[in-house]
């Protein structure tokens, strides 16, 4: 008992560090002005806090209605801040944490309780992440989605795993596909694989059906941007690789600004249009 104790205790401390020293980097950061295609994503947060609608949320043309909303509502808070942009992907990154450690309950059910906490504490402090966290991106809310969907299945709590999927597919294109593997995975492993009769296991893998709703949904969502929005793009248009390499790395002197300037460019040309 005591022994358990002691483990219980240690892992607390090694996640405690972990999550403390993530902030300590992160807290560095207040203030960084985004480079490449950061700017764009900034950007795209400013303007849908700006001027909030379902195509202000499309970043960069990508289907990202899900995260942008959630971003574009905490930059409400303060327009022409960096730290609200900063603060939403800190907690979407911890949020990754917590499922991470969830996951590896699950993936490791019969190793040591510290082992787990110095895998979540290594996953904490990954610098690829923590850089993520830092530089806006559609790829950072992807990890906490993909994770959750992930544990999730596992668990078999299907309203959340579809919930989660919708989140997917609503972030990023590339999510669906995430979401598609996932529940691949899942029919093959966990159903075809199991014991009994094989039409058995194929009526199983068919009751799934409703997990598709969320590649359903984004199905359709692509077809009336092709046939109900002539004119549009149907999926991503644009990024940085045409700009030129001066352009792509200069920045301003703060995150601030950025959110400043761009607030004004939308301010500017709303002003346009209804002078016009």
């Amino acid at each position: 008992m005591a022994e358990g104790r002691t483990t219980d205790r240690a892992s607390f401390v090694t996640l405690s560090v972990a999550a403390l020293a993530a902030l300590a980097l992160l807290a560095t950061r207040v203030g960084y002005a985004p480079i490449w295609d950061g700017r764009i994503y900034a950007a795209c947060i400013a303007a849908a806090a700006e001027h909030f609608s379902a195509e202000s949320l499309r970043c960069a043309g990508h289907a990202s209605q899900a995260y942008a909303a959630f971003a574009a509502l905490a930059q409400m808070l303060a327009p022409e801040s960096s730290i609200p942009l900063l603060a939403t992907n800190a907690f979407l990154f911890a949020i990754a944490c917590v499922g991470f450690h969830r996951l590896m309950r699950h993936v490791f059910p019969n190793v040591e309780p510290l082992d787990r906490a110095l895998l979540t504490g290594a996953f904490t402090l990954h610098p690829a992440f923590l850089s993520a966290v830092v530089q806006p991106g559609l790829d950072l809310p992807l990890l906490p989605e993909f994770i959750w969907a992930a544990v999730f299945v596992l668990e078999r709590r299907w309203l959340p795993l579809v919930l989660t999927g919708f989140a997917l597919a609503f972030t990023k294109e590339t999510g669906v596909l995430l979401y598609a593997v996932l529940l691949a995975c899942y029919a093959v492993w966990f159903e075809l694989r199991a014991a009994g009769p094989f039409g058995d296991r194929v009526k199983r893998v068919l009751r799934l059906a409703p997990l598709a709703l969320p590649g359903i949904a984004f199905a359709a969502y692509l077809l009336v941007r092709r046939f109900a929005i002539p004119g549009q793009s149907v999926i991503w248009y644009t990024g940085t690789t045409s700009d030129s390499t001066s352009r792509r790395c200069a920045s301003p002197s703060s995150g601030g600004a950025t959110i400043r300037r761009t607030t004004a460019t939308t301010r500017a040309s709303r002003i346009s249009r209804s002078t016009a």
